[in-house]
This record gives structure tokens, C-alpha cells and sequence, in this order.
């Protein structure tokens, strides 16, 4: 079972027409944009990231993946706050299920 956060981020990426690979790449500029990484070496840690999201694998996101997220996808934070059972949080690690469950 996919969470909202990978539902959304899914039909965000096919309704732009992106492959997850282009949606990495993005991240992966936006994280440069940000933080001055390099977006070569941080594509393939967002290329994973964007397989395990959109397949349902991933449990668990950071507020630092929230924002680039969003600026790859030209949305605002707040967006994909809103797609994370708890909300808004500073946690390292915040769950995308509430009970082990998506919230919908």
C-alpha cells in the first residue's frame, strides 16, 4: 500500500509527464540549488528515494526530503505537509502511516 505523501508525489510526477528518474534529477537540482550538492552524486540516493516512495517501500521521510520535494515539484511545503498523517514535524524520521496504515 502506497501512502498519500507517494500517491501524490505519483500522480504529480505523471501528470507533469516525469519519470521518476526526471523527478530525482529535479530533486537532485533543487538540493544543489539549496545546499550546493552535487546533483550528479545526489542523483542516485533521489532516484531511490523517488522508487521506494512511488512503490510504497518507504515508511519514514525528513523535513530536509519535505522541502525538496516540494521545490522539485513547484509546490508549496505546506502541500506536502498536508500528506503526512502528523503533519508538520522537526523529527528526523516521520512516518507516512499512522497505525501502519495509509491515512485515507
Amino acid at each position: 500500500m502506497m501512502s498519500d505523501l507517494g500517491s501524490y508525489v505519483e500522480q504529480a510526477r505523471k501528470e507533469k509527464g516525469w519519470t521518476r528518474h526526471e523527478l530525482a534529477m529535479r530533486m537532485a537540482e533543487f538540493q544543489q540549488a539549496i545546499a550546493g550538492a552535487d546533483p550528479d552524486k545526489l542523483c542516485p540516493k533521489m532516484l531511490y528515494f523517488a522508487n521506494s516512495l512511488g512503490g510504497g517501500l518507504r515508511k519514514y521521510i525528513s523535513p530536509d526530503l519535505v522541502t525538496t520535494i516540494a521545490g522539485a515539484l513547484e509546490v508549496s511545503e505546506e502541500t506536502i505537509w498536508k500528506k503526512i498523517p502528523d503533519g508538520q514535524s522537526n523529527k528526523k524520521y516521520i512516518p507516512l502511516y499512522r497505525n501502519g496504515m495509509s491515512s485515507t
